[in-house]
């Protein structure tokens, strides 16, 4: 299993860091040919499908990796059940769209709407054997078909932003992504259905996945009733400039803690009876996304006034100030998104969905206090909310492995110090620098320097998981072995 765990998260990475390229070449292309307007339209849009996508397999798709025990009969059973939902979702957006719009009050999102629930129909064939393969730890083929899919959006996106297609641009990236992977899917995974379809299995599926489907729920709600209210109430361009920046700040932050999360959940499916060894992984994995993550999100903060002025247009003024503000909520949430693995692989869907619907009530209560100051007090409700909810957020969690939250902070204490050490000097050479440095140059120099100096002073104050992380990348050293946990120690 070691040597699986290693090659899924460096294949993950690789994947991921392939899907990171293609995303960022993709959405600078589209920020010149598009407006904030385009972008803001399309987050009004993301609201919607984002909720259908997150409800479409009523966690199923988790329930076949969570379960050891999952009979073909049963298999079949999820995947009509998928083909089913989807097709429900894809009726419930088409009669919704109207609304929407109504909403919004923007009538251009009814066609929108209406192409993008084709999506539902579409990717509801796929999600079982997807689940199959991850349950295998098949994460080559897994992380191959998301590249090319992705990759294959992308240029559909660019092509029809230099036709001059607005909004479009960004259904017709889904529509094709969408296609592509499913195909791609039932190309690669070896199991196929049959016609039967056993009703007693798919009740006790459900009894855990309606409560991951639950929490993913009201997860989504925190996530993005703030897109909701500055769509409403602000307007297409206000939402524009905050989306870019949500992206900006905490997509890579995301997909670096996906990596880890997508390979280490079937994992600790596996060890729900050994907590020692489960508590040992946790804290290796949490250590090693912290020691990736908090410096980039530091980094963002320091180079985003010369990245916007060079490469974005007039128009997005407000991108740097709202990223300083996110910048917290990326470091929060790198490290707390392996909690919601501990939660499934214990079992414990129920109470990642209690303690998932306070949370998000809290903090939709903060959404609504901010707007009264514009988008940047919608940023910084948010970031102050997911700062005082952090210390609950992680403490509930640790307790279904029995680790006191110490254990975490003894983790997490050296890469923060060597990230705001690299921080500081960050900031004394950007004032250094001369004024008339063209945007470039700038750019160049402030993410040149605090990367060097990040690996200088980790060897100094984190050399040990500095070591682990470069033995992981070239596979000479498992992230997970005995002997690293404790070197982090």
């Amino acid at each position: 299993m070691t040597n699986n765990i290693v090659a899924g998260v460096k294949i993950s990475t690789l994947s991921q860091a392939g899907q990171l390229v293609v995303q960022l070449v993709t959405t600078l292309v589209l920020v010149r040919l598009l407006t904030p307007e385009d972008f803001g339209l399309y987050g009004m849009a993301l609201v919607v499908t984002g909720l259908m996508a997150t409800v479409r397999d009523l966690g199923t798709g988790a329930a076949v990796i969570q379960k050891q025990d999952m009979s073909d009969d049963l298999l079949a059973s999820l995947f009509w059940s998928n083909i089913l939902f989807g097709l429900m979702a894809m009726v419930m957006l088409l009669l919704v769209s109207p609304l929407v719009a109504a909403f919004y009050r923007e009538p251009r999102l009814v066609p929108v709407l209406g192409v993008l629930s084709l999506v539902f129909a579409i990717s509801g064939c796929s999600v079982v054997h997807q689940s199959v393969l991850e349950k295998h730890l098949a994460f080559s083929t897994v992380c191959t078909i998301e590249f090319v899919a992705a990759a294959a959006g992308a240029v559909v996106a660019i092509a029809a932003a230099f036709l001059k297609a607005g909004i479009w641009c960004f259904v017709w990236q889904n529509l094709v992504g969408a296609i592509v992977s499913t195909i791609l899917f039932w190309i690669t995974s070896n199991w196929r259905p049959v016609g039967c379809f056993n009703w007693a299995g798919l009740k006790n599926v459900w009894s855990f996945s309606l409560n991951v489907a639950g929490f993913n729920l009201v997860n989504f709600c925190t996530r993005n009733v703030d897109n909701l209210l500055i769509g409403r109430y602000l307007g297409a361009q206000s939402l524009g400039q905050y989306a870019v920046a949500y992206r900006i700040m905490l997509m890579p932050l995301q997909l670096i803690s996906g990596v880890v999360g997508r390979v280490m959940f079937p994992v600790y499916a596996t060890l729900q009876g050994d907590l020692r060894e489960l508590r040992r992984m946790y804290l290796v994995v949490v250590g090693q996304i912290a020691f990736v993550a908090f410096p980039m999100a530091l980094m963002a903060v320091m180079v985003i006034e010369p990245f916007v002025d060079f490469f974005f247009g007039p128009g997005w003024e407000l991108l740097p100030l709202l990223v300083v503000i996110l910048a917290p909520i990326g470091l929060i949430q790198a490290v707390s998104t392996m909690n919601g693995h501990l939660y499934r692989a214990m079992g414990r869907a129920d109470l990642q969905f209690r303690v998932g619907t306070v949370f998000t009530v809290l903090m939709i209560t903060s959404f609504a206090t901010g707007l009264r100051w514009g988008v940047q007090g919608v940023a910084g409700a948010y970031a102050i909310m997911s700062l005082v909810l952090f210390f609950p957020s992680m403490a509930i969690p640790l307790r279904l492995i029995e680790l006191p939250i110490a254990s975490l902070f003894r983790e997490l204490w050296r890469p923060a110090l060597a990230a705001g050490i690299t921080c500081v000097l960050g900031f004394v050479c950007r004032m250094a620098l001369p004024s008339h440095l063209p945007a470039f140059g700038k750019l160049a120099i402030l993410l040149l320097l605090p990367m060097s100096s990040y690996v200088v002073i980790s060897w100094v104050v984190n050399r040990q998981c500095l070591r682990l992380f470069f033995s992981q990348l070239w596979l000479r050293n498992s992230p997970i072995s005995r002997e690293s946990a404790d070197s982090c120690d």
